[in-house]
């Protein structure tokens, strides 16, 4: 999965490198990096080896980003000792010559666990803004995630309470709130999210880790 975050005006220390549209030829050269991740990771799918499967995957990110025309800082990035291995904060990835200057938030196995374990879920990640756009929020700290279909996209503004989240999505989407399915973690603090969810008539699906 690969995302492109857009500059925001006045962020503050924002170097704003590369204004404007972004070339459709380099979004889907940063598919390829998440593809690469993705690939190298699948050989170790089941075999009980984080370690190695973080490492296959970051090879071969490093590797893919090696082809891509662009200067790639790691803002978010950096794995907790123990966990698989990611690219370190501050570490330059793609050719630093690139007129095109960015910011990356990276993780080569998003749920390392799941794969090793045979299970679905896991996801090669990679998002992307202007140099001096991203925020390094740190660790620990809760976010709430929205992906959907594109006749959802700019609709959904992330301060409404999820009943006209889901109320929103479900029209824009075309279809009645009771077909829809949210992805929620398994944790305690989730459990008024959840039974909102509910109770508005969506179907709540309940996962330990991941995204």
């Amino acid at each position: 999965m690969a995302l492109l975050v857009p500059g925001r005006d006045g962020h503050e220390g924002a170097v704003m490198d590369t204004p404007g549209p972004v070339n459709p030829a380099l979004v889907f050269s940063l598919r390829r990096v998440t593809e690469g991740a993705a690939c190298a990771a699948f050989n170790w799918i089941g075999r009980g080896d984080s370690q190695d499967a973080g490492r296959a995957a970051l090879d071969a990110m490093r590797s893919a980003f090696a082809e891509v025309d662009i200067d790639a800082l790691v803002v978010i990035g950096e794995a907790p000792r123990g966990e698989a291995p990611q690219p370190q904060r501050g570490e330059r990835l793609g050719r630093v010559n690139s007129a095109f200057k960015a910011d990356i938030a990276v993780d080569p196995v998003e749920g390392t666990s799941y794969l090793v374990r045979g299970q679905t879920n896991a996801l090669a990640v990679l998002a992307v803004a202007p140099r001096g756009a991203m925020m390094n929020p740190g660790p620990a700290f809760y976010m709430e995630k929205f992906v959907t279909s594109a006749p959802a996209r700019g609709k959904i503004d992330p301060g409404w309470p999820v009943e006209k989240k889901l109320a929103t999505l479900a029209e824009a989407l075309g279809k009645d709130v009771s077909e829809l399915t949210v992805f929620v973690l398994e944790k305690p603090r989730h459990r008024e999210l959840v039974d909102r969810i509910l109770a508005r008539g969506a179907r709540v699906a309940l996962y330990p880790a991941g995204d």
